[in-house]
């Protein structure tokens, strides 16, 4: 198991990764996701936490 994790901005209509962040800790990857998510337009883009 890894304990370094990155953060990613993706687009669900192709899974094209716009923006990665990290690698990080996984309480830090938690918070950036959290803090990406609150003005994300939903239907159009997700956000995940992927290990090393």
């Amino acid at each position: 198991m890894s304990d370094k994790f990155y953060v990613e901005i993706w687009r669900f209509s192709d899974g094209h990764v716009e923006s990665r962040m990290g690698p990080m800790c996984e309480r830090s990857a938690e918070r950036v996701q959290r803090g990406a998510m609150i003005n994300m337009n939903h239907a159009e883009w997700g956000c995940r936490i992927v290990p090393v």
